[in-house]
């Protein structure tokens, strides 16, 4: 998880949580790689500037698409980075790791979320990660998420 340790942001994961963000922002990669423009995913991660007028739409794309993918690509980098290569992780997060963090778990969620079809019905309720694994990992990202979020405003306090 998250924590704040003498004013700055740690990340602590054990081995299998570790492995499991590892994973994760690979296949999120992964579908940055594969990116098919009629796919629900790829339109909520690129949205359009207009759902109405599909000129404006694909112009807004043409002008935004390469730097917003770069910095989908960078935000996965700096956290497969922070994450180490193997094992478990404990490390001290500088800022840029921290919005990079905030950024991909976001996108992750987001990407999860859409291919679901999540309702707030579906979030309310316990989920057994046996029965419904993404559900399941997209409570276990937003736990992550909530705890960077309150990590990151008691560093704001600080």
């Amino acid at each position: 998880m998250f924590l704040v340790k003498k004013g700055t942001i740690v990340l602590e994961l054990g081995d299998q949580e570790a492995d499991l963000m590892r994973h994760t922002i690979n296949d999120y990669v992964e579908l940055l790689d594969s990116r098919t423009p009629l796919d629900p995913v790829n339109r909520r991660l690129f949205p359009a500037a207009s759902g109405e007028d599909e000129d404006v739409a694909r112009e807004f794309r043409a002008l935004t698409f390469s730097d917003l993918d770069a910095h989908k690509r960078s935000t996965a980098a700096l956290a497969i980075q922070s994450l180490g290569a193997h094992r478990g992780c404990r490390v001290k997060l500088n800022p840029e790791q921290n919005e990079a963090w905030l950024v991909l778990l976001t996108d992750i969620r987001l990407a999860i979320g859409t291919r679901l079809g999540v309702t707030e019905e579906m979030l309310e309720r316990e989920v057994d990660p046996n029965e419904d694994w993404n559900l399941a990992l997209l409570h276990y990202l937003g736990a992550l998420q909530e705890a960077l979020v309150n990590a990151s405003e008691a560093i704001a306090r600080w």
